[in-house]
Order: structure tokens, then C-alpha cells, then sequence
């Protein structure tokens, strides 16, 4: 079961042979997961929850800021927004049931990954090129939206995670 995630999440090139950067790469079966192993598929992972963890304390750190002193609004308005955007972040367990109810492509994993970064990246281009048109509303909705997709790309990413996990030897 376990190369069975491992293979969905990063395709036939980890099961042996030679992947696309040339390099000769050792069956799953072969010998477990180490951190101190870093295979080059790994770095992705780390990079998601870098970059998760960048965006989400950067939108929620800086909403109020943005909020009160850039629009001017109320400091009960702005008090409320972050709480507003990350309010999805709840619901993280269904979208984790839904992942797995729902392959794409035969998938469960790789295509929400990638869609929940490509939205986020998107939605993150709409508050940058549209800011100065968007309302708090407006601005707080594209947010939690942003906060949605990067939701997405986690759920996706911590199922990955355990199937890894599970590769670890007993301590």
C-alpha cells in the first residue's frame, strides 16, 4: 500500500531505473525513507510547508495592518478579518475525505497539490494587480480563497506525508 501512495504522488521514476534528471534511483522496496537520504522528490514537500507556512502568516499578520491603516475601516472590521480568512482551515477534514473520494485522473494526491498551488498563485496575482479597486470585502473574500486552495495543497501533501511516513524503520 505504501509504494502504492509513493508511486501515485511521484509516478514510476521512484520505483528503479532511471528517473528524468538521469540519475539511477533505488526501488521503494529497496531500503526506507531517511530524512538524511533527501531524495530530490522530498524537496518539494519541504518547500510546500515552507512556503505554507510563509503565506499563511503573512496574510494573517498583515490583513489588520492593511485593513485599518491602508482602507481605514473600523478596528472591529479588521479585528474580524482574519478570523474570516482563515475560517476554511476548520474544515480540513472534509476536504481530506473529499480528496480521497474523489481521484482526479485516478489520483488523490498530485493533481490537488498542484491545482491548490496553481489557485493560490492565481488568486494571489488577483489581489496584487487588483488592490487598489478591491473592497475589504472583496479583498477579504479573494483571501479566504487564496486560503482555500493553499488548504487544498495541504490536505493533499499530508496524505503524502503519512504514506512516507510509514516507510520509516521501527525506532
Amino acid at each position: 500500500p505504501v509504494e502504492h501512495v509513493v508511486e501515485q504522488a511521484f509516478g514510476e521514476g521512484l520505483r528503479g531505473g532511471v528517473d528524468v534528471l538521469g540519475l539511477q534511483r533505488h526501488s521503494v522496496a529497496d531500503r526506507p525513507f531517511l530524512v538524511h537520504d533527501f531524495p530530490l522528490e522530498v524537496l518539494g514537500i519541504y518547500s510546500h510547508y515552507a512556503c505554507l507556512g510563509w503565506l499563511n502568516g503573512l496574510a494573517v499578520g498583515s490583513v489588520f495592518a492593511y485593513c485599518y491603516y491602508v482602507k481605514a475601516q473600523e478596528a472591529n472590521v479588521c479585528n474580524a478579518l482574519p478570523g474570516f480568512i482563515q475560517l476554511s482551515w476548520t474544515f480540513k477534514f472534509v476536504y481530506g475525505a473529499v480528496q480521497d473520494a474523489f481521484p482526479i485522473l485516478g489520483q488523490h494526491r498530485v493533481p490537488y497539490i498542484i491545482g491548490g498551488w496553481v489557485g493560490t498563485i492565481a488568486l494571489g496575482l488577483v489581489i496584487v494587480l487588483f488592490e487598489p479597486s478591491l473592497s475589504v470585502f472583496h479583498y477579504a473574500c479573494v483571501a479566504a480563497a487564496c486560503e482555500f486552495c493553499m488548504i487544498a495543497a495541504d490536505v493533499a501533501c499530508d496524505g503524502l506525508v503519512v504514506g512516507l511516513s510509514a516507510r520509516e524503520p521501527a525506532a
